[in-house]
């Protein structure tokens, strides 16, 4: 049931409408120039409560622009970063690698060079053999020497002997 005023602190129910038309007032100039600046008020205020409305998604909007832009920024200094410390681990990588590179090297001049001492021990240990060998020689030949005459020396005495005896 909705009511309706006639006149300022008067209300009447619209099932039971007034008997005369004094009663039903209708609205005076000024009346109509309040409710119509009223409006204006009411019309007002929607267009600054959608202005702020706008302008708080607008900020709404732009947070969310600067979240996505802070994000971005994060990911980009994490990638960078991420870039860097592949940077240096390849660095440290190729610095390994000729490390190794470079005590490879080491070792095989050293495993040449002591190969070399070996191949040089070998040889030196050769020579004494052979220089030995040959002094064997030598002497087996000084001794077959001295032996043969020794025997030509017996045979001859020998066959002085014979010699006299006949």
């Amino acid at each position: 049931m909705s009511a309706i005023s006639t006149a300022p602190g008067s209300v009447f129910d619209e099932a039971d409408p007034p008997s005369n038309l004094q009663e039903c007032r209708i609205p005076g100039e000024t009346e109509d120039q309040s409710l119509n600046s009223l409006a204006g008020e009411v019309e007002s205020l929607k267009q600054r409560l959608a202005e702020v409305m706008r302008l708080r998604e607008r900020e709404r909007e732009q947070e969310r622009c600067h979240r996505r832009d802070e994000q971005i920024q994060k990911e980009r200094l994490h990638k960078e970063q991420l870039d860097h410390e592949r940077e240096i681990n390849a660095q440290r990588l190729i610095e390994m690698a000729q490390l190794h590179d470079e005590a490879l090297l080491q070792a095989n001049r050293d495993h040449a060079d002591n190969l070399a001492e070996a191949v040089s021990q070998v040889t030196r240990k050769l020579e004494m053999e052979r220089q030995a060998l040959h002094a064997e020689d030598l002497l087996s030949v000084e001794a077959y020497r001295k032996l043969w005459t020794a025997e030509v020396g017996r045979r001859t005495k020998q066959e002085k002997q014979l010699a006299m005896v006949c």
